[in-house]
């Protein structure tokens, strides 16, 4: 058995990788909700959907998926699955997957490419339940079939 590997590293790295990945999504969350959103967007004061509406409602959706994330990894018991992609390998799988589904949205526009890219980047993060990903695709091309009917 390897040093390090046994039950005395369970406890503090199931507490400490949780909130390292609470503290990244919501610390780069609240810099997209107050510099990159109000920079990249105009405001505008007319009725219905504004140019901001749709990122900032993603990034409060995120904000709140993170921290019920963390509440259930600081809960839940110590027995825990290993994420399928993790480390490195499970970055470049992210980043191969966002730039595959940048370069689909550029050549096949928002509604096919964004859809690649949920897929793709579903299928990097580890998701491998069919019905689970069947959904989230699904919802995907909902969401970028009302952004494109809105205008936005």
């Amino acid at each position: 058995m390897k040093p390090g590997n046994g039950p005395e590293r369970i406890g503090s790295e199931r507490k400490f990788r949780p909130i390292c990945e609470f503290a990244i999504v919501f610390s780069l969350g609240l810099i997209c909700l107050t510099v990159i959103i109000p920079g990249g967007t105009q405001e505008s004061d007319n009725f219905g959907l504004s140019p901001r509406m749709v990122p900032v409602a993603t990034i409060v959706i995120i904000l709140c998926f993170a921290v019920i994330g963390l509440l259930i990894n600081l809960t839940r018991p110590t027995k825990s699955a290993v994420p399928a992609s993790d480390g490195l390998a499970g970055v470049l799988l992210l980043c191969a997957a966002t730039l595959t589904g940048a370069w689909a949205i550029h050549q096949f526009e928002l509604l096919a490419g964004g859809t690649i890219l949920v897929f793709l980047t579903a299928l990097a993060v580890g998701m491998r339940n069919v019905l689970y990903l069947s959904l989230m695709v699904g919802a995907a091309l909902l969401l970028l079939s009302f952004i494109k009917w809105a205008g936005l």
